[in-house]
């Protein structure tokens, strides 16, 4: 599955994004979420039409890789606190991963699915069971979970990335005059920036 802590169930990126409803206008709505966030100039536009262009900074994940302690300088700037702070961002956070065995990973899903049923035979039998014992299976679960992903999941193919790019492609032209940034990176077949 695609995320390893998720609730994502489908094997593939490229079946999880075949069955996002992306023609619905909320990015919220449903279960699945991959490519509706992709659209930023839609997502950013809301605020452009609010709000004067001087109230608001734009930064790009790119710029962020680059020089992050460039990034917060000017943010803080934006903000009018103290730019002199540091950021620590030596410790990646929700870094993507994949399992390495689909059987025991589907398996851990599901007795977490089950865990956290709402029935009232599973909170009875939950409840039964001692808090030490509990805390001590729970502990185990989550140490096998993380010991069956892999560092990185594997990129998505190149058809699907082209699939992606014709669908982002209006929506990234009209981004970068919206934020006056060229992102024709984006938009490049091979990219590794992918929008």
């Amino acid at each position: 599955s695609i995320q390893v802590q998720g609730d994502e169930y489908l094997p593939t990126f490229e079946k999880a994004i075949a069955a996002e409803p992306i023609d619905n206008s909320s990015i919220w709505y449903g279960l699945r979420h991959y490519v509706r966030l992709g659209f930023y100039h839609a997502q950013l536009k809301r605020y452009f039409d609010r709000f004067d262009a001087s109230q608001i900074q734009v930064h790009l994940y790119e710029d962020f890789k680059q020089n992050p302690d460039q990034l917060f300088q000017d943010t803080f700037r934006f903000l009018s606190v103290d730019d002199h702070f540091r950021v620590d961002t030596s410790t990646a956070h929700n870094v993507g991963a994949a399992p390495k065995n689909k059987f025991i990973h589907r398996s851990l899903g599901g007795i977490n699915s089950l865990a956290n049923a709402d029935s009232s035979a599973i909170q009875t039998l939950k409840s039964s069971i001692p808090k030490p014992i509990y805390r001590g299976i729970s502990a185990t679960i989550q140490r096998v979970k993380k010991q069956n992903i892999t560092d990185k999941p594997a990129s998505c193919s190149l058809e699907t990335r082209q699939q992606l790019l014709d669908l982002y492609r209006d929506d990234i032209t009209q981004l970068q005059a919206l934020i006056q940034r060229d992102l024709s990176h984006w938009l490049a077949p091979n990219s590794v920036a992918a929008p």
